[in-house]
């Protein structure tokens, strides 16, 4: 165990003079579990950077202001987050509870983890990502699945189905509305989408739908349907009351589709839609970039990404991959395949997302290559 890694134990033991007064036992001993836990996560790896030790693993002075930290690698920043919905941590546990990793960012106790990947000024940053799924049609843990996985007490591990949300300086945008949509709007306390892109039709990225009513009642307005026409049809055949020639009543979902064929701009970004290969079924693709600089891939359910995918996506900031399983599978890309093809699309940093409990978060995160990460539901970065 190295100096920094005994210190960091040290340090993240003591209990912080600011919870004496926060919360009830019960508080002190949750946090007390996850710090543990995110301790025996990263002791198990034996990897922690002494580099970071200075910087990222500290006892903070009592009443000390927060702000943005000082990343410990690339000049990157770390900021709060305050929109997480139910019981929240005091700003002073959130990042006394802050460990490095080996692959350049930090975890907080609460399971959100902030990655700036081009700028070190978040008022440079242009597009925030929110994983609000990272799992397969089943979600883990699986009904009736006693796994390892599907038991296990890591939070990265309990995955709902698939699906992201996008915040630029002009738009919120929504990819997929899947069965698990209003808990995964509750958890991030999301109040506002401008529009909603689709990738496919398939009933884990479609089925949650009719929760977007609220975000008309919020705004008073229809929300703007972006889809292949494939894929609009088949949204206006399995909602066919919300796509009806009468305007639907105020508290009903008012979609207005947009059909996508072609390299489109949204929210301040241009978006390129590319076709992927999805067994009977071809899945919409997302290239986002800003001012000709390709920024994020959005790749999801897919059994390989054609050439010409590859090169609209070629050195991206973030590649978002699928990645269902160690075996190979008909209609998705194995872990090994989908490593493959980050190599060959170069981005800066790849995250994997749509996995099954053949996975599980920590011990197949031990084994990546560099540049390249499981997402979890929660993630949140920066590009």
């Amino acid at each position: 165990m190295t100096t920094g890694t005994i210190r960091g134990h040290r340090a993240l033991q003591q209990k912080p003079a600011s919870l004496a007064g926060f919360g009830t036992p019960l508080l002190e001993q949750r946090t007390k579990n996850r710090i543990d836990h995110i301790l025996k996560d990263r002791l198990d790896r034996a990897r922690v950077s002494t580099r970071a030790d200075r910087s990222a693993v500290r006892t903070l002075p009592e009443k000390q202001s927060q702000g943005s930290d000082e990343h410990a690698f690339s000049g990157t920043r770390l900021t709060g987050n305050r929109r997480e919905a139910g019981a929240r941590l005091p700003e002073e546990i959130l990042d006394e509870s802050k460990v490095p990793d080996t692959h350049g960012s930090e975890r907080c106790g609460h399971g959100k983890e902030y990655v700036s990947v081009t700028a070190s000024n978040k008022a440079m940053r242009d597009l925030d990502v929110t994983f609000l799924g990272t799992g397969t049609s089943h979600g883990i843990p699986v009904i009736g699945c006693q796994c390892r996985v599907c038991s296990s007490s890591d939070p990265r591990d309990k995955r709902l189905r698939t699906a992201a949300i996008l915040r630029t300086g002009e738009a919120v945008l929504q990819i997929d509305t899947p069965p698990d949509f209003r808990t995964q709007c509750l958890r991030e306390a999301i109040t506002r989408i401008d529009a909603v892109i689709y990738t496919h039709s398939h009933t884990d990225h479609i089925l949650g739908f009719d929760d977007l009513r609220r975000f008309c009642e919020l705004e008073k307005k229809n929300m703007p349907i972006y889809a292949a026409p494939r894929t609009l049809t088949d949204l206006k055949r399995v909602f066919a009351y919300a796509f009806g020639e009468e305007e639907p009543p105020l508290n009903y979902v008012r979609p207005s589709a947009v059909p996508v064929e072609g390299a489109f701009p949204l929210g301040g970004l241009d978006i390129l839609p590319v076709d992927l290969p999805h067994g009977r079924m071809v899945t919409t693709g997302l290239v986002f970039s800003s001012g000709g600089h390709r920024k994020l891939a959005y790749f999801t359910d897919c059994q390989a990404v054609p050439p010409a995918a590859e090169e609209a996506a070629r050195g991206v900031d973030v590649l978002v991959l699928d990645a269902l399983r160690h075996a190979s599978h008909s209609t998705h890309m194995s872990l090994s395949e989908a490593i493959e093809a980050a190599h060959r699309i170069r981005a800066r940093r790849t995250y994997l997302i749509h996995m099954c409990h053949d996975l599980g978060h920590a011990e197949t995160e031990r084994n990546l290559p560099d540049g390249i990460r499981l997402a979890y539901d929660g993630l949140q970065i920066s590009i």
